[in-house]
C-alpha cells in the first residue's frame, strides 16, 4: 500500500505553501521566456531594440504566470463547491474558458504597450499562443490530477484509520474475554480453596491479582516487552493448572537475549488459552504446551487433542496476525500436521 508520502511533490505542486508556489512560478516563468527566445530566433527578431524584447519577456512572464494562477484559484474554489469539486470535466472547461479570457485580456494589455493594431495577425503572436496555451493547459491538467490523487489518498488515510481503530477495538474485546467467563471459573476455584488450602489460596490469590494487574497496565499498550509477557504468563497458567491440575504442562524456554523484544500485549495468553479452549486436557490426556524463542520469532506448541463440540473460527488469530500487520507489516505462521499444532509470532 502507497502512502502519500510517495507523491509528496505530485499532491502540492498545487497548494499555495511558498515552496511550492516558487516552483510554480519558475516553471511557468522559463517556460514563457524559451517559448518567447524561440519564436524570436524563428522570425528573426533580433533586429528588435533591447528594450522592446524585455517588454515581451516581461508581459509573456506575467501572462503565464497569471493565467496559472488564476485558474488555479478558480479550481479551489470548484473543490469547495462540493456538487462540482470532483467532476474533471467540469474543472477542465472552466479552465480553458477562464484561459481564454485572460488571454485576450493580456492580448489587449501588450497591443497598447507595444503599439500594434492587432497582434492576433501577426505570425509570432500565433506561434506563441498556440505553445504557451498548450503548456498552460498541461501544467493546469496536472494541478487538477495532483487535486484528484490528495483526495484519494487522504480518503485511504481515514480508510486505514478506521480500520487501524475497528483492529484495536476487536484486539482489545479479545484481551477483554478474560473478565466475565474467567473471573467467574476462577472466584469458583478461589471459594473452593479457602475452604479446604487456605495457603494455597493465599498463592492463587497472588496470581489472580498479577493476571488482572498486567491486563489494566498493558490495555492501551500496543507493544510489551516479552520479559513482562512471560511473566505473567506463569501466572495465567498456575489459575489454570489449579483448575485443570497436571492434565496441562507448559514448558517455556526462552532465550535472555530475546526478552528485551517485544510483541501485542496477551498475545501468548491467546495462544495458551485457544490451545485449552480447543482440546482435551485432563489427567489421561495431557495437553502439553511448548514456548519457545529463536531470534527474532517465539513460537507457542501444543499437541492436537481436539474436542468434539468445539468449532473454531480462528477469529483470535485472525485479529492477532492482523495487528502484526498493523504493527510492523509482518505475519503469523500457523501450522498444523494432524498431531501438532503451532503459532509463530515475530518478536519486535
Amino acid at each position: 500500500m502507497f502512502g502519500s508520502g510517495n507523491f509528496d511533490f505530485f499532491v502540492n505542486i498545487g497548494t499555495y505553501k511558498p515552496k511550492y508556489v516558487l516552483i510554480r512560478s519558475l516553471v511557468i516563468s522559463v517556460s514563457a521566456i524559451i517559448i518567447i527566445y524561440i519564436t524570436g530566433v524563428m522570425t528573426k527578431w533580433e533586429l528588435l531594440p533591447a528594450e522592446l524584447k524585455l517588454t515581451i519577456y516581461t508581459i509573456a512572464v506575467l501572462a503565464f504566470n497569471s493565467v496559472t494562477e488564476v485558474n488555479l484559484f478558480i479550481i479551489r474554489l470548484f473543490r469547495k463547491w462540493e456538487r462540482f469539486g470532483k467532476s474533471l470535466y467540469i474543472q477542465i472547461l472552466s479552465v480553458f474558458a477562464v484561459t481564454l479570457l485572460l488571454v485576450f485580456a493580456w492580448i489587449q494589455l501588450a497591443e497598447k504597450l507595444l503599439g500594434e493594431v492587432n497582434l492576433l495577425t501577426l505570425h509570432v503572436t500565433q506561434i506563441v499562443l498556440i505553445i504557451g496555451l498548450l503548456i498552460i493547459l498541461i501544467h493546469i491538467l496536472i494541478i487538477i490530477l495532483s487535486n484528484l490523487t490528495r483526495d484519494y489518498l487522504n480518503s485511504r488515510k481515514e480508510i486505514d484509520e478506521l480500520t487501524q481503530a475497528k483492529l484495536m477495538s476487536d484486539y482489545n474485546q479479545l484481551r477483554d474475554r478474560l473478565n466475565p467467563h474467567f473471573l467467574f471459573n476462577n472466584l469458583s476455584v478461589l471459594k473452593s480453596l479457602i475452604h479446604y488450602s487456605p495457603d494455597d489460596a493465599e498463592v492463587f490469590t497472588e496470581n489472580f491479582t498479577n493476571v488482572y494487574r498486567y491486563m489494566l497496565k498493558c490495555h492501551d499498550q500496543k507493544t510489551v516487552l516479552l520479559q513482562e509477557e512471560v511473566k505473567f504468563l506463569h501466572s495465567y497458567i498456575a489459575l489454570h493448572k489449579e483448575r485443570i491440575g497436571e492434565g496441562l504442562q507448559v514448558a517455556i524456554h526462552i532465550k535472555d537475549s530475546d526478552l528485551q523484544k517485544e510483541l501485542p500485549p496477551m498475545a501468548l495468553q491467546l495462544l495458551v488459552e485457544n490451545a485449552i479452549k480447543h482440546n482435551a486436557v485432563n489427567r489421561n490426556h495431557p495437553l502439553n504446551v511448548k514456548i519457545t524463542s529463536d531470534d527474532n520469532f517465539i513460537s507457542v506448541q501444543n499437541n492436537l487433542n481436539k474436542k468434539d463440540t468445539t468449532y473454531s473460527t480462528q477469529t483470535g488469530l485472525k485479529t492477532l496476525d492482523a495487528q502484526y500487520k498493523m504493527l510492523a507489516g509482518k505475519s503469523i505462521s500457523v501450522k498444523e500436521d494432524g498431531s501438532v499444532f503451532t503459532v509463530t509470532l515475530p518478536l519486535l
